[in-house]
């Protein structure tokens, strides 16, 4: 609940405590879960070096459990630090053995938010038209999925690209495309 009111330092606490709990109980499928509320956590605190940690570690629980799944999933959130972080290599490694992954498993809704993994990564690298390319396959994902806040994500990231680009026009354009879909939320991110 505190992580969701975007209260992260008490979110930090509590997961940090309901980790060790768990330790202490030896619920193992548990601990991964409080290591990768941390990991989400310290990403929206910037933290990338402690969410970095946090996946690996929920990974190294998961894996032991033999918890594919799950661990694949915990992969996916590690993207986004792993990127913003710079170790764009293993980004990269991880977000192709994941699209091989939810490809196999016809995981439409998990296919789009590796695609947005991989747009995000070709932001980083400054791949503007490739990346151009990516977010909408990601976008033509989520509106398939009826994911609004996907659909969200990729209006805005398509609006900072044409704004790196300087075509200030098509940036206006999707920043109104987000603000027309978000204007009826209550949540007025």
């Amino acid at each position: 609940i505190y992580h969701y009111l975007s209260k992260f330092q008490l979110s930090v606490q509590y997961f940090n405590e309901s980790y060790h709990h768990f330790t202490v109980s030896k619920d193992f499928v548990n601990m991964a879960e409080a290591q990768i509320g941390l990991m989400e956590t310290y990403k929206f605190l910037k933290d990338y070096d402690r969410s970095i940690k946090c996946g690996y570690k929920a990974i190294s629980i998961l894996d032991s459990l033999g918890k594919i799944n799950d661990a694949m999933d915990a992969k996916t959130i590690l993207c986004k630090p792993l990127i913003e972080y710079g170790d764009l290599v293993t980004a990269e490694k991880f977000l192709k053995e994941l699209f091989q992954f939810y490809t196999k498993k016809k995981d439409e809704l998990s296919i789009a938010y590796v695609l947005e993994n991989f747009a995000f990564l070709d932001f980083h690298k400054a791949k503007y038209e490739k990346d151009l390319e990516t977010s909408e396959k990601a976008l033509l994902k989520y509106r398939k999925v009826n994911d609004i806040d996907g659909v969200i994500i990729m209006y805005q990231l398509q609006s900072e690209i044409y704004l790196h680009e300087k075509q200030f026009e098509k940036a206006l354009f999707f920043a109104q495309k987000v603000i027309e879909l978000i204007k009826g939320f209550e949540d007025k991110r």
